[in-house]
């Protein structure tokens, strides 16, 4: 879950980013924007929700257990958990490749 608003990168350029390194780990994006342009991209850019800020916990909990129950039930083609992803982050070479496809 990320803001799309977010001051040293923007939630989109992140969204890219987690796609680079697993295509199926699910990100949620949150705005205070509702415009249908920003939204869309979103969801085209891989989001698997967009969220309209304030969230209501209820809300949260509604998209968690989705989120993980489809996690679940696709871990086969997936083995990187969301701290594989910070580890994966924090790599030489991940952080490599983000500067070149910065070019």
């Amino acid at each position: 879950m990320t803001d799309v608003d977010m001051p040293d990168i923007d939630g989109f350029k992140f969204l890219q980013l987690v796609r680079y390194v697993d295509k199926d780990l699910p990100v949620i994006l949150l705005s205070t924007s509702g415009d249908t342009k920003v939204v869309m991209k979103g969801i085209s850019n891989g989001a698997c929700d967009y969220l309209l800020k304030p969230v209501r916990v209820e809300q949260l909990k509604l998209i968690w257990q989705h989120v993980f129950r489809r996690r679940t039930k696709d871990s086969k083609t997936s083995s990187l958990t969301p701290a594989g992803l910070l580890l994966c982050l924090s790599r030489p070479s991940f952080n490599q490749k983000k500067t070149q496809a910065k070019r």
